[in-house]
């Protein structure tokens, strides 16, 4: 792959240089500033500069005020290199601007200042602006995604670890970064202060002053980072993903990531790895979800057992009586009302896991412009209608995989709760409508692993049945038929443990 870079002069624009790294698309203006940048990561095209926005534009100040200066490029000594020189109208000083390729994802940046007069220039400062915020295909169309997906932060790091910009202004750093949905853009020199000005961050560097005939520098390195584990280990930035999890769940998010991109490597595409991942992560967690099933039927037997028992006592007995004689009645069958969480188990132990994959959709870039079926972008929604019109929460598009998914859980628990009350099925009815409406408008690749999960849950539930239905068969008829009236008197030892 070749890095092409391109200057842009007005509307005019024309190649300067191709060199062997891979990775980027960049193009230059008149004045050294960015007007493209686009970097290449497992075949999908990152832009980090919106149409129109440039970034990195030069700022000299001295004692304070701007100084105005007048570009033009100079032939660099090597093919990636790309020069500019500005001076001002008084031709008492000049600034360099040197950008030289280091990596696929990565540009040097020197700035040098000549005092080309005669007299000192005190307190020299050069403010690079960062340019408006990254650009990001979050939806526009208040949506739940766009209000998820569509953030941008500033992050600092001065040796300490990285910081949250908005916290303090103007401080001193080795490291600033610009972190949004799938990029993060990062600038690593010696010392800088960084501030938030308009329109969007601007970084500076404090030369102080400036004697006749004296020549100043600073560099910097600028990075345009896809948001994908390995290669933010590259530029050990790492901690830049997932920052504001718990440290477990930054690394199980980082886990799934290179799980998901393990698979897509053999698959060849991202979608079909995630339905694997899914898959695999059920079937691994298979004997707890049927074991949880099983003890949760066991629970509503018991529960249905001595119900009409406790409705008994309720009515009959009040006050410190009525409390000893319903713990009699837990006490003499075994029952707790905690047991009811066992058959939980199955969802707490994968609820890391969707929080993770929920995470790694959201931030990670390697879902961007994935497609599969008739999905363009597995980080979007599946937009498979436009509806012509926006809704609050919802957005602009019918989305298919949330409403089937909604479907799929509803038959997995109408099923999972052929032993429960008799409100089961509005219970579960309500919490499909909930699921629709949160994966609404998210990720394709989150519903399609929720989708898999739900589906392998039909199979589960399934097989908790027969095994169920096994286990009562094997039980005598007189076993438990009058077990709730066998309510032993108070002092009594004898218990039947059925849970």
């Amino acid at each position: 792959m070749l890095m092409a870079v391109t200057l842009m002069e007005g509307a005019c624009s024309y190649l300067a240089f191709a060199s062997s790294d891979p990775g980027a698309d960049v193009g230059f203006l008149a004045d050294g500033s960015m007007a493209t940048w686009a970097v290449d990561a497992r075949n999908s095209s990152l832009s980090f500069i919106a149409t129109g926005s440039p970034r990195f534009a030069l700022q000299l100040e001295h004692n304070g005020a701007p100084v105005s200066l007048s570009w033009l490029r100079l032939e660099g000594p090597k093919p990636a290199l790309v020069q500019f020189v500005g001076v001002d109208a008084l031709r008492q000083v000049e600034v360099k601007r040197i950008w030289q390729s280091v990596g696929p994802f990565s540009f040097s940046h020197r700035v040098e200042v000549r005092n080309t007069g005669r007299e000192a220039l005190n307190d020299v400062q050069v403010i690079l602006n960062l340019g408006e915020p990254l650009p990001n295909n979050a939806p526009r169309d208040r949506s739940l995604a766009s209000y998820v997906y569509g953030v941008e932060r500033g992050a600092w790091d001065d040796g300490d670890g990285w910081r949250d910009a908005s916290v303090s202004d103007n401080s001193r750093a080795t490291r600033f970064a610009l972190i949004a949905r799938h990029r993060i853009l990062l600038v690593v020199a010696d010392e800088l202060t960084w501030a938030s000005r308009s329109p969007g961050w601007s970084v500076a560097f404090n030369l102080g002053a400036v004697q006749p005939a004296e020549t100043k520098s600073t560099e910097q390195v600028f990075s345009a980072l896809p948001a994908q584990g390995d290669i933010l280990s590259d530029a050990s930035s790492t901690e830049l993903m997932f920052s504001s999890l718990w440290m477990p769940l930054r690394v199980l998010c980082l886990w799934v990531e290179k799980a998901i991109v393990s698979l897509a490597e053999i698959t060849s595409n991202v979608g079909i790895a995630v339905v694997l991942f899914a898959a695999l992560v059920r079937l691994a967690t298979l004997p707890i979800t049927v074991w949880s099933i099983l003890a949760q039927g066991r629970f509503n037997e018991l529960q249905a057992r001595i119900k009409p028992q406790i409705a008994e006592i309720k009515s009959a007995y009040r006050g410190a009586e009525q409390s000893e004689r319903i713990l009699s009645v837990y006490r003499n069958h075994g029952y707790s009302p905690v047991s009811g969480l066992k058959g939980s188990l199955g969802l707490f132990v994968q609820l890391p896991i969707l929080i993770a994959v929920f995470n790694v959709t959201t931030e990670s870039s390697i879902f961007s412009s994935a497609a599969l079926f008739w999905i363009n972008d597995l980080s979007r929604s599946d937009e498979w209608v436009a509806l012509g019109v926006s809704i609050p929460a919802l957005g602009s598009w019918l989305n298919l995989l949330p409403i089937v998914l909604g479907a799929m859980n509803l038959l997995a628990m109408r099923r999972q709760r052929t032993n429960s009350a008799g409100n089961s099925l509005l219970v579960a009815g309500a919490l499909s409508v909930l699921i629709v409406f949160f994966f609404y408008s998210l990720a394709a690749a989150l519903v399609l692993y929720w989708m898999t999960t739900s589906f392998v849950q039909i199979g589960e539930n399934a097989i908790a049945a027969k095994l169920d239905r096994r286990r009562t068969a094997q039980i005598k008829p007189d076993e438990g038929r009058h077990a709730c009236d066998r309510l032993e008197k108070p002092g009594s030892t004898g218990t039947r443990r059925y849970f």
